[in-house]
């Protein structure tokens, strides 16, 4: 009787650990995890982090979805299209999905834009189960926020570039023939007055 037993539990562990693929879709932003209108979950306040890392998932599909032993667990995802992150992003299953598929995850807007690299649309993705680990999920909005601060500082980097480029140029053009230049403006020369008629043309 113990071999059943064993061979039971691991193909228990393999069935979690096993990566399935379906679309990912996004439903709701942070804190509106019920805007489905099922609330399968029956869950409240999930506290600052879960309630921004949530998905729902479908029903009738086994271990690949929406089952009431599976709320309150954990998928790590990330996506397969081209300009993914590329990274594993953890979030909670807390509902069940109308729209979904067997494979597909929707999840809140935040998740599918750190898993797909969009806030919206429909985009291929590989998901697998996963301990609840709030790390994951923090990782990927620390290096969105990093990244949109480097895009930000070189953006302004580029402005001061631009700016010193276009004083330089002031400063360093010449007046035309027949001007000379006092101040940083050109003037012109006036054939009665011989100092100006003696001044060089910088």
């Amino acid at each position: 009787m113990a071999l059943p037993r064993t061979l039971a539990a691991l193909l228990g562990l393999f069935s979690m650990a096993y990566a399935y693929t379906g679309d990912g879709t996004a439903y709701s932003g942070d804190g509106e995890k019920d805007k489905t209108g099922f609330n399968a979950c029956e869950y409240g306040d999930l506290g600052s982090h879960w309630e921004k890392w949530y998905a729902a998932m479908p029903a009738g599909c086994g271990s690949q979805g929406w089952e009431s032993n599976k709320c309150g667990k954990c998928i790590k995802a990330r996506g397969l299209d081209a300009g993914a992150p590329g990274g594993w992003v953890v979030v909670k299953v807390v509902d069940q999905c109308a729209s979904c598929t067997c494979g597909d995850v929707d999840f809140s807007t935040r998740g599918l834009q750190a898993v797909t690299g969009f806030s919206w649309d429909r985009k291929k993705v590989e998901w697998e189960w996963t301990e609840c680990s709030e790390s994951a999920s923090k990782s990927s909005s620390s290096n969105d926020d990093e990244s949109v601060s480097a895009s930000s500082a070189s953006s302004d980097d580029s402005s001061d570039s631009e700016e010193e480029s276009k004083k330089s140029k002031k400063k360093s053009k010449k007046c035309k023939k027949g001007y000379y230049k006092k101040n940083g403006k050109c003037k012109k020369k006036k054939s009665s007055d011989r100092k100006l008629l003696s001044e060089v043309e910088e």
